[in-house]
């Protein structure tokens, strides 16, 4: 992923995930400036572009990417992200441990088809975090939050959604075995 650009456009954040630095519709842009194989750390410069303004602004300067790029220790990243973070909202640590799961799939993504690592916490229909990521590089699909708790008191919802890529997503091997289908099937009619 060494010199990629990555692209995420925040849809919406709103409630408690609003904020001066978090509005819909903008940009989180990611240049990938160096990549620690050893400790599986990237190192990014980030930069982000107001739904009003006409340019991106960097944000600090080489820094290790957050949830948007990850390493792919799911385990690790699924506690990180619910158990750490949203503990204070959705009840305690051990309710929460005992409720998200990390699904692998193979899925069709922007007419490629690779795999993808879902983390989802589901408490019911208005109380939910579902964070898509693709496997291969750990680049951040799309998240999904919706949180209504205490009698309407603590209310938000937040969807951020991968933009542009400036590279190709791994391909899943039964995008191989499609094709290679497929010729089969040609050069056998």
């Amino acid at each position: 992923l060494k010199d990629a650009r990555i692209i995420w456009e925040v849809i919406n954040a709103s409630g408690i995930f609003a904020s001066e630095d978090l509005q819909p519709h903008d940009l989180i842009r990611y240049d990938v400036e160096d990549v620690d194989t050893v400790y599986n750390v990237y190192k990014v410069k980030e930069f982000k572009k107001s739904w009003g303004e006409n340019d991106f602004e960097q944000v600090g300067g080489v820094k290790n990417a957050s949830y948007y790029l990850i390493n792919r220790e799911w385990g690790a990243k699924s506690a990180e992200f619910f158990l750490d973070q949203h503990s204070t909202y959705w009840g305690s640590k051990e309710h929460i441990d005992n409720q998200f799961e990390t699904i692998y799939e193979t899925e069709w993504w922007d007419w490629k088809l690779i795999n993808t690592a879902t983390i989802t916490y589901i408490m019911n229909d208005t109380n939910y975090d579902k964070i898509k990521y693709t496997r291969a590089e750990g680049i951040l699909l799309e998240r999904k939050t919706v949180v209504n708790v205490n009698d309407g008191k603590i209310v938000g919802n937040l969807y951020i959604r991968l933009y542009s890529y400036s590279r190709f997503f791994e391909f899943s091997p039964w995008y191989y075995v499609i094709i290679g289908a497929l010729i089969f099937a040609a050069v056998a009619a």
